[in-house]
């Protein structure tokens, strides 16, 4: 495990932090990073990525916005929705959520947290797009 102390965030880098996040969320082989504020853990062979580090940045915007628990508590009334009303398997509920929805969608753009707006996750709450994982990075939708 390396820990650094970046000016916004602290930075770990630990493979099996990142494992344990993503068993939370049921993705705990595709996981690749995790924010939990003021934390950043990204896997030892995926840290040097700038989408990666875009993704988990715009999950920061968020969870600052929402004071931190305003957000766990959408991301997990909107799961339940999605996993029980809408009968998703785990993983499908879990990017289609709000917060995964904004961060896929503009992890590529390195621009996106200098433009976003405040409080722009509620838009996402109703634009729910399909997609899937192309290359390291890419995002492909579902036409």
């Amino acid at each position: 495990m390396k820990i650094l102390n970046k000016e916004k965030y602290i930075l770990v880098i630990s493979s099996n932090i990142v494992w344990l996040f993503g068993l939370m969320n049921g993705v705990a082989s595709k996981a690749k990073g995790a924010a939990f504020y003021p934390f950043i853990f990204l896997s030892k062979d995926r840290y040097d990525e700038e989408w990666i580090m875009n993704h988990e940045l715009i999950h920061f915007a968020q969870q600052k916005e929402l004071l931190f628990i305003g957000l766990w508590i959408l991301n997990l009334f909107e799961f339940l929705y999605l996993f029980i009303v809408k009968n998703y398997n785990m993983h499908d509920a879990y990017i289609m959520r709000a917060s995964e929805q904004e961060a896929y969608r503009n992890q590529n753009n390195l621009y996106y947290l200098s433009q976003r707006k405040r409080f722009s996750i509620f838009k996402y709450l109703k634009d729910k797009k399909h997609f899937k994982h192309g290359n390291p990075g890419e995002i492909i939708f579902a036409t």
